[in-house]
């Protein structure tokens, strides 16, 4: 329940800051964890050195998402503009939109090389 309400409440992030992607990113990221989590039936978690795998398989899927959300609203800076909405694009240029995007991808690769 705690990762829908996160997920949930994405849809109002554009109206209020420019980290929207970052924040699907991150409601997306929360899965690989819960799913370790339920996997391996423990809620209390003693030894936080048992969660590295899935943090850093969550930490790919976040830069992942959020990549590629900068990428798909590039498609709609001119939308964001006319409806004041907030976004990487629309904020800082599609260049550079494009740039963060690519330096996400990056982070995911080092993320998913350091999972294995």
């Amino acid at each position: 329940v705690p990762v829908l309400l996160v997920l949930l409440f994405y849809s109002y992030t554009k109206r209020i800051t420019s980290l929207a992607h970052y924040w699907l990113g991150f409601s997306l990221m929360l899965a690989p964890i819960a799913v370790w989590i339920a996997l391996r039936g423990e809620i209390v978690i003693t030894n936080p050195w048992d969660l590295t795998p899935a943090i850093m398989l969550g930490l790919s899927v976040f830069f992942w998402v959020a990549g590629f959300d900068i990428i798909y609203s590039c498609l709609d800076v001119d939308s964001d503009r006319s409806n004041k909405l907030h976004s990487i694009p629309q904020k800082f240029g599609v260049r550079t939109a494009l740039r963060l995007a690519f330096s996400s991808h990056c982070m995911m690769i080092l993320f998913l090389i350091l999972f294995f």
